[in-house]
């Protein structure tokens, strides 16, 4: 299986529990490293230890994100945000189109999905 995540940093936040931290662990075979980020720290914690037993790297953060100061916490984590200033082209949309047409994008519907290399970000 290639590793479309090898050498980048997933931030996930609500990454204690549910479907965040179904997220974090799906990332992990696929190598990235994960930020998990939760108000609740215990949950954290479990989820950084379920990573590292998966053979991943976890890091946690436990901000409120509903509050700007926590919000911003978390870009100083991971680095600046990039816009790419440059246009995208098919190669990199298309497999955006493949992923929502599978099986695997199931439950997603009537969702809008920005392809703008940062630009709005």
């Amino acid at each position: 299986m290639p590793m479309r995540l090898k050498g980048k940093a997933v931030v996930v936040t609500g990454g204690g529990s549910s479907i965040g931290q179904s997220t974090s662990l799906h990332c992990v075979p696929e190598g990235a490293r994960v930020l998990v980020v939760d108000i609740v720290g215990e949950k954290v914690e479990r989820s950084m230890c379920e990573i590292t037993d998966a053979g991943g790297i976890a890091e946690g953060l436990v901000p409120d994100v509903s509050t700007e100061q926590g919000a911003k916490s978390i870009p100083s984590r991971i680095g600046p945000r990039c816009l790419l200033n440059r246009f995208g082209n098919p190669e990199e949309i298309s497999p955006v189109i493949v992923l929502l047409s599978s099986d695997e994008a199931s439950y997603i519907t009537g969702a809008t999905f920005v392809a703008d290399g940062g630009y709005t970000s």
